[in-house]
């Protein structure tokens, strides 16, 4: 029996020891880990807000040009609504277009464009579909010479989206183009 207590004697001052070393995480293990958990914690919200801010700028700018699109073809392809909508107070028009048919541009709607500009600017950018937007429609001839214009124009400072069409007006080739603008 002596033996035995001998052992267990031996036993009892090992388990000590050995609970010392097993189950307890090593101070620069602990460090060491918690150390690139963060680092690449960080990396993907770094990442992760640079993508959402990507995105954002690419709806915004899919917004604003499609918007352009869809008023540079109002104005060159479609009479508007009423169609005599020239002649009528703004508050009578549902939509605004400058062709007489299509991509053929008549004078007096293209001058009633013009006009609303000096008092009805919000209101004629609203039937064009451009409301949160600024906007600026020039109509030149082929070599770029302006003969009409509608809108403010955009500043440096501005994100623009732009679309040109070709129309007739009395007879001769001309480019309409629609800047809209944040």
């Amino acid at each position: 029996m002596k033996t035995l207590n001998k052992e267990s004697e031996k036993n009892t001052r090992l388990q000590p020891q050995a609970l010392n070393c097993k189950g307890q995480i090593f101070t620069t293990d602990l460090i060491l880990a918690v150390t690139v958990f963060l680092f690449v914690l960080t990396l993907t919200v770094i990442y992760s807000n640079q993508v959402a801010s990507r995105v954002g700028y690419w709806e915004n700018t899919s917004d604003r040009a499609s918007a352009a699109l869809l008023a540079s073809s109002a104005l060159v392809l479609s009479p508007g609504e009423p169609s005599n909508w020239e002649s009528l107070a703004i508050e009578d028009i549902n939509s605004i277009g400058l062709a007489e048919s299509r991509n053929v541009l008549l004078p007096s709607k293209l001058q009633r464009l013009v006009d609303l500009n000096s008092g009805q600017y919000s209101e004629a950018k609203a039937l064009l579909g451009l409301a949160k937007y600024g906007v600026r429609i020039e109509v030149s001839d082929l070599n770029k010479q302006l003969l009409k214009a509608f809108g403010l124009e955009p500043g440096s400072e501005n994100q623009v989206s732009a679309f040109t069409r070709l129309a007739v007006l009395n007879g001769k080739p001309v480019l309409v183009k629609v800047k809209v603008f944040e």
